[in-house]
């Protein structure tokens, strides 16, 4: 048996495994004895068939399998053994065919991987562009913004004769000759003019006063100078959208909607504590109080999502702190040969995003190498899961026992999928913990209204 290592490239290499027939021999025949018990042929008995007949039967497929199970055992010690930092996991260079494999073990065996290594790179946080937290304070323009929302969400919906300014406005877009009727045969489609859609809600002015059936001039191209988030507040493809340059348009309207605001005051507040799953909705019918619990809803909100804003600045400053190279074509390679559903086109759309989370991860497990601590335990998951499941008990009603407790939690650490959630969510709390005692970016106060203009804007 050996086993050599040849470099192919500063962050690949060739493994190669050589096996003589006394490496393999005993267990190729120690498994076949094991199967012989169950091969069974006219004229034998279940096990009596004869060693010999078993072996052209069924030696092939037992030799690889032996040889599968046992390279595999080899490479992955021989790894460990010289401290090998892998990135995806080894691809056979040559695949074997049962015609490959010698029944009577006979023959010397190799067998040739690939592999991928990550590069070397030292951790410098003092490298790292500091970038500041935003303290949120909810404005009065903005809290008075949301609640406006509630009043659209709780509001009656009616059908005015005509539209107006804000109505949600359905129909046809044709197109249309010199006398403004459909072309025969011309372009059709069904789409709906909302300004929830409309990046610009004053495109609709042109057409207040509109009727049901009534036909209107119609610019489609006024409404986005990106042709592609004009196409997409229209449902169509780009190529679509833009086949529709110089043809004339109309927009045909087949139905209206207009939400008229539910009234501020008591049932409303009443409507936005029950949605909110705050406890005893009726106790908010007085405005102060309401506002007050609102005020504090929307700081929750906005601040958590400033956090997370943070978190995202934080990790894109550590990667453009540490530029590095990876094996790409190795990597493409894996991901074709390893997941469902990927080939080559899908590959290099995805790969960008890919490359992003190597890094991260790289850069994680450093960070855990130099604090310990980092690493996250079993208790520690445990520990998250009973904080979510005290909150989804405070807000169904219900007491929090240690009963309770303990018959759910033993059942959602048996689910992997919530186990992982939590794993991540723990991991994120304690990596971007240690990365803001280290960095100690600025705090700045930010109204609400300001960042979500400097964040979406």
């Amino acid at each position: 048996m050996n086993i050599t290592l040849e470099k192919t490239d500063s962050l690949t290499a060739a493994i190669q495994v050589h096996l003589e027939p006394a490496d393999y021999k005993d267990g190729v025949n120690e498994e076949l004895k094991k199967q012989a018990r169950k091969v069974s042929l006219p004229g034998f008995r279940v096990g009596k068939v004869p060693p010999g007949i078993v072996r052209k039967m069924i030696g092939k497929g037992v030799v690889a399998e032996v040889l599968s199970k046992q390279v595999n055992e080899l490479l992955n010690g021989y790894i460990q053994e010289q401290n090998l930092n892998l990135l995806g996991e080894p691809l056979p260079l040559v695949q074997l065919g049962e015609e490959d494999f010698d029944i009577y073990c006979e023959k010397d065996m190799n067998f040739s991987f690939e592999i991928g290594m990550a590069p070397e790179f030292v951790l410098n946080l003092d490298a790292v562009e500091k970038i500041p937290t935003y303290e949120i304070v909810i404005d009065d323009a903005f809290l008075q913004k949301e609640l406006a929302t509630y009043q659209d969400r709780f509001g009656d919906v009616t059908a005015p004769e005509a539209a107006g300014m804000g109505d949600f406005m359905y129909g046809e877009l044709v197109e249309t000759g010199a006398d403004g009727l459909p072309v025969e045969g011309g372009f059709s489609k069904l789409i709906s003019l909302a300004p929830v859609r409309l990046s610009d809600p004053s495109f609709q002015a042109s057409f207040v006063g509109q009727k049901v059936d009534e036909y209107r001039p119609i610019d489609i191209f006024a409404l986005d100078a990106d042709p592609e988030a004009a196409a997409k507040q229209l449902f169509m493809s780009v190529e679509e959208f833009e086949a529709l340059r110089g043809k004339t348009l109309s927009f045909k309207l087949s139905r209206l909607s207009r939400i008229e605001k539910a009234a501020i005051g008591p049932d409303l507040f009443e409507k936005i504590a029950g949605d909110l799953d705050w406890e005893d909705p009726e106790q908010y019918h007085d405005e102060a109080v309401f506002m007050e619990r609102f005020r504090q809803h929307l700081s929750n909100d906005v601040q958590e999502d400033a956090n997370r804003y943070a978190r995202l600045k934080m990790q894109e400053g550590l990667l453009a702190a540490h530029p590095m190279q990876l094996p790409d074509a190795f990597l493409k390679r894996w991901i074709v040969a390893t997941r469902e559903n990927y080939d080559e086109q899908r590959v290099e759309k995805e790969y960008d995003d890919f490359t992003k989370s190597v890094f991260w991860n790289m850069i994680t497990t450093r960070l855990q190498e130099e604090a310990p601590d980092l690493k996250v335990t079993r208790e520690d998951i445990e520990a998250k899961m009973k904080d979510s499941l005290r909150s989804s008990f405070l807000r169904r009603g219900e007491e929090a026992t240690d009963e309770n407790m303990q018959m759910y939690l033993a059942h959602f650490m048996q689910n992997e999928e919530m186990v992982t959630m939590q794993y991540r969510r723990v991991e994120e709390e304690k990596i971007f913990g240690y990365l803001k005692d280290r960095l100690k970016p600025a705090v700045e106060p930010m109204t609400a209204t300001d960042y979500i203009a400097k964040t979406r804007g």
